[in-house]
């Protein structure tokens, strides 16, 4: 019976937004938090999940984040690699090709090229990652229509004029056989005809076409080849939602985009709900952000587990909202101080689910009071997190994230730094003498120290540069070799008199 309602919620969504109910019941059920999931959520959550799942609810990973991001959005940053990584990979695989070794090449590119396209926040906080993309796509095409997939290659080649109207394959620079297959490529596309796509951005955002800029602060009209489109959005430097859309010729679409809305959804291989940037901005939004993800999913029903505090301790509220008459309908609270037991989280997820009674936690069967639809709602709402990171964490298990380099290399130029201190001293005083009245006796105990010193700084120093190249920093590679050898310089130079 799950699967019939689910196949349904699938084949009524669009990508664009429908606020129309399927005729078939679909119930889901999502998480809300502040600031960051807390740690024992997913233990706390998995009784009740399970216990609703066999009142007909999808709350899963696989049955609800999965599906949303699959037909309505999904989140502009899957992984991150800076540019100079991207540059490196790219060039690696653009050399295989030039070599004659495509099917390398093509191992290489494809899932480079594939986790870009995934990832567009990569290239809206790095432009220069395009010039590396042309390159790996046009390497790419070739590839593939010499391994005899003339098919794929042609499709390489559609997605490159799609991606860079602005930008030719010419035979100079890429040779002969690249430039007819974007010939052919460029033909047929304008046989075709165009096709117009319309964005509308609810606030001031930057709006980018297949990891192109297209409007720097507002809405987008933009004449197109029929394709498939990648839309991505983003409000400063904060990454935002990718959204896909198919653009037929002679057609015209609009894609209506509520940043602030888009800004609180989370969806990961973890969990599925809301991240607010605090309790104020959750009490005003949530309702209104659970109505709209409910019909995106095509879900008559909807149940939000929300994490937050009480007196300083910590509960877990539902809430079990009716998206046709746009009501909430009953909510609970559960004290989780105590560590609640199993049978009353499963309790728990009874009452919200069909009422009844309510043994260990506070229930209200009344609450019914209507949600504001309004998408304008979510004008000017900011995102859970403080504020934006040029190397961002991808989420991980239980809201973790990835442990960060980013210290290394400004550990290795404090020690490089010491280094050049101590081998600045070395080299100072050694081979100084020890003078009285009959003779002269120079030292040169500190010879091994002073080139030691200066030799573990040299280390350090490649260790920054390594770091920095990599993208473990906020700043630049010029400004690591500068800071990381100017201690060093001194140094050498200061011992090169002696």
């Amino acid at each position: 019976m799950r699967r019939a309602h689910l196949a349904a919620a699938l084949a009524c969504c669009l990508q664009l937004v429908s606020a129309a109910p399927l005729a078939a019941e679909v119930y889901v059920f999502v998480e809300s938090h502040v600031g960051e999931r807390p740690k024992d959520a997913a233990r706390l959550t998995s009784p009740v999940s399970e216990e609703l799942t066999q009142f007909g609810y999808l709350g899963t990973v696989q049955t609800t984040g999965e599906p949303y991001e699959r037909t309505i959005s999904r989140p502009g940053l899957a992984t991150w690699r800076s540019a100079a990584e991207i540059a490196v990979k790219a060039e690696l695989g653009y050399e295989a090709y030039i070599s004659g070794r495509f099917s390398e090449a093509v191992a290489l590119l494809v899932p480079l090229l594939s986790e870009i396209r995934l990832s567009p926040a990569i290239v809206a906080w790095q432009p220069r990652i395009r010039h590396a993309m042309f390159k790996a796509s046009v390497a790419t095409a070739i590839s593939l229509e010499r391994l005899g997939r003339a098919e794929a290659g042609a499709a390489e080649m559609d997605e490159l004029l799609r991606s860079y109207p602005d930008e030719a394959v010419l035979r100079a620079t890429h040779g002969p056989e690249a430039e007819a297959l974007y010939a052919k490529a460029k033909r047929r596309s304008d046989q075709q005809g165009r096709g117009t796509l319309h964005i509308i951005a609810q606030a001031p955002t930057q709006i980018f076409i297949n990891e192109r800029l297209v409007a720097a602060s507002g809405d987008a009209i933009v004449s197109l080849a029929p394709g498939v489109y990648r839309v991505y959005t983003q409000q400063g430097s904060l990454p935002g939602r990718l959204y896909t859309v198919e653009l037929r010729a002679s057609s015209e679409r609009t894609l209506q985009i509520y940043s602030g809305y888009d800004q609180l959804i989370h969806t990961s291989p973890y969990w599925t709900g809301f991240l607010f940037p605090d309790e104020s901005t959750r009490a005003r939004l949530e309702p209104a952000a659970a109505l709209r993800f409910a019909r995106e999913l095509g879900a008559t029903k909807m149940i939000v587990l929300a994490f937050t505090a009480q007196k300083g301790q910590p509960i877990l509220i539902g809430a079990a909202l009716d998206a046709t008459t746009q009501t909430i309908v009953r909510t609970a609270s559960l004290p989780l101080v105590p560590d609640p037991a199993v049978e009353t989280l499963q309790a728990l997820a009874q009452y919200l689910a069909a009422g009844g009674p309510t043994p260990g936690f506070s229930g209200d069967g009344s609450a019914h009071f209507a949600i504001d639809a309004d998408p304008q709602v979510f004008a000017g709402a900011r995102p859970a997190l403080a504020a934006a990171s040029t190397t961002p964490a991808v989420n991980g298990p239980e809201g973790a994230r990835p442990r960060s380099k980013r210290w290394l290399p400004y550990v290795a130029l404090g020690g490089a730094a010491t280094s050049a201190v101590a081998a600045t001293y070395f080299f100072i005083n050694d081979g100084k003498g020890t003078c009285d009245a009959s003779a002269c006796v120079y030292h040169y105990e500190y010879t091994a120290a002073a080139f030691g010193s200066t030799a573990l700084g040299a280390g350090l120093t490649a260790l920054a540069i390594v770091g920095f190249a990599k993208g473990w920093h906020r700043r630049t590679r010029v400004q690591a070799i500068t800071a990381s050898y100017t201690g060093n310089a001194v140094s050498v130079g200061l011992g090169g008199r002696f």
